[in-house]
């Protein structure tokens, strides 16, 4: 029996993992775009797509340089979300352009 040993590189961005160094460094000197800095439970306001309406956020993450093959080079490195449709069923994965922030009230209701 033989072994042998894959050494794989991996982009500290988006997680992607590559076989040469060239190739993750490459993957690494895309910037993070479109954070708007949107977290786990916040509310959104889906614009485009099925399940439009107001979403609640149930995560973060990172496009890959797979993602997308139509158009990787606009969404390599963008922060998307997934939620969940507030005004029906589903969940969506939401690009930067899907999308918008709804404010928080912070008015204050006395009883």
């Amino acid at each position: 029996m033989k072994v042998s040993e894959v050494k794989e590189y991996q982009c500290e961005t988006c997680g992607s993992k590559y076989r040469t160094e060239g190739a993750a460094r490459l993957c690494e000197s895309k910037p993070l775009t479109q954070d708007r800095g949107v977290q786990k439970g916040d509310k959104v306001r889906i614009i485009r797509g099925d399940g439009q309406g107001l979403a609640t956020v149930e995560g973060r993450h990172v496009y890959d340089l797979e993602w997308g093959h139509y158009a990787w080079e606009r969404y390599w490195h963008t922060v998307g979300l997934t939620a969940k449709c507030d005004e029906g069923f589903g969940h969506r994965q939401l690009t930067f352009d899907d999308y918008e922030l709804v404010p928080v009230d912070t008015t204050v209701t006395k009883a």
